[in-house]
């Protein structure tokens, strides 16, 4: 009930703002789609090569940072200062939406903060296999650095 009528501000608000909020709740409406079937298939195992360590770090990383950095710019687009004359609805609803997408604990920054956390873990295991594999500092940094392992 919450997100439909947080859609309904969206839809008022328009352009930019509406437009990342509808994104906001498709991504997270299909994170959760994703998360379900990956849950319900049970626990996997991934089996990591030295051939293959820095590119899947490389990747990670990238995407780690992507992510953070578009998370930022959405939220500086999405949060909205209410005015001086902001009647007491609309500064309850604008308390509510920036709550529900940018401020609040379970806000959708917030879920995408934790997704962007556990790429980075997921880098920093891949790392670590790395230097298992006994793949040199040097070569780990390049990979990081998004040039080529070889």
């Amino acid at each position: 009930m919450e997100e439909k009528s947080l859609l309904g501000v969206a839809a008022l608000a328009g352009g930019a703002v509406g437009g990342a909020a509808t994104a906001f709740f498709a991504a997270n409406k299909r994170l959760g789609e994703i998360m379900d079937n990956a849950s319900s298939a049970g626990a996997q195992e991934f089996r990591v090569s030295p051939e293959t360590v820095l590119k899947a770090i490389r990747v990670i990383s990238e995407q780690c940072d992507l992510l953070r950095k578009k998370n930022l710019y959405a939220n500086q687009e999405l949060l909205i200062a209410p005015g001086a004359d902001t009647d007491p609805i609309s500064a309850s609803v604008i308390h509510a939406w920036n709550e529900n997408l940018v401020l609040g604990d379970n806000s959708y920054a917030t879920r995408i903060e934790q997704y962007a956390s556990s790429l980075e873990g997921l880098a920093n295991q891949l790392t670590a296999a790395a230097r298992e594999y006994q793949i040199t500092e040097e070569e780990i940094n390049s990979a990081l650095a998004g040039k080529s392992a070889s």
